[in-house]
């Protein structure tokens, strides 16, 4: 991907669990509209999700973001 392709905001974050939780930093979202997650699945195959905003902490710079996505299709770093 180039620099005219990547999103303003575009950022990383990790897959909490197995319930879609997504943890980045508040100060990729915090003045955004919408966001999309773009996970890898345990089958290796990337996918995009929706995410909705769930939780903020601004002075930790922590964000959480849900996707709706099977839990089965997720690596979770915590299990």
């Amino acid at each position: 991907m180039d620099a005219e392709q990547m999103e303003t905001g575009t950022g990383s974050g990790i897959v909490w669990d197995d319930k879609g939780h997504i943890v980045t930093n508040y100060h990729l979202i915090r003045s955004a509209s919408s966001a999309q997650v773009s996970v890898m699945g345990k089958d290796g195959v990337s996918a995009v999700f929706t995410a909705k905003l769930t939780g903020v902490d601004p002075d930790k710079d922590i964000a959480v973001l849900s996707i709706n996505v099977p839990g089965t299709q997720l690596k979770p770093v915590r299990q």
